[in-house]
């Protein structure tokens, strides 16, 4: 079967974003991870990540406001087939409250993008996320160091 799973990074106004922690999962291992799951019926990527955001965080979004960041196709874990993931980001426009528990229990923490550069988070984040967002907070760095010169 091909579908998606699809994560959000949603930037706040203050810079954080959204983080949650699935015990489900891995009881014995949880990570830090973007808000995100897999699609449902005929969702679009963008139809996924806006739904599992307002699901784990209550952050709601417009999927049209999500723009892909990263996209790979990987292979499913239950069933051995495949699955596109798409990591999305938005810049939302004012402060969301952010629930501190998702609908399926999930811990939910607002991080800065120097929480996600401490070395001492290298071993809290699920690894695939951690390398998309320093990715991330490279080229948005790079982006405010172009624009202020």
């Amino acid at each position: 079967m091909t579908g998606y799973a699809s994560a959000v990074v949603a930037i706040m106004p203050d810079g954080t974003f959204p983080m949650v922690k699935d015990y489900r999962k891995h009881p014995e291992d949880p990570r830090w991870k973007f808000p995100g799951g897999k699609s449902q019926g005929n969702e679009t990527a963008q139809e996924c990540a806006a739904r599992e955001l307002d699901e784990e965080t209550g952050v709601k979004v417009d999927p049209e406001q999500l723009v892909a960041i990263h996209r790979e196709r990987r292979r499913n874990r239950d069933d051995g087939g495949w699955h596109d993931l798409v990591v999305f980001q938005t810049t939302l426009p004012m402060l969301q409250e952010v629930k501190r528990t998702g609908n399926h229990g999930e811990h939910v923490a607002l991080w800065s993008s120097e929480d996600l550069l401490d070395p001492r988070s290298e071993m809290d984040v699920f690894a695939p996320h951690l390398s998309i967002a320093k990715n991330l907070v490279r080229f948005n760095d790079a982006r405010a160091l172009e624009a202020a010169e």
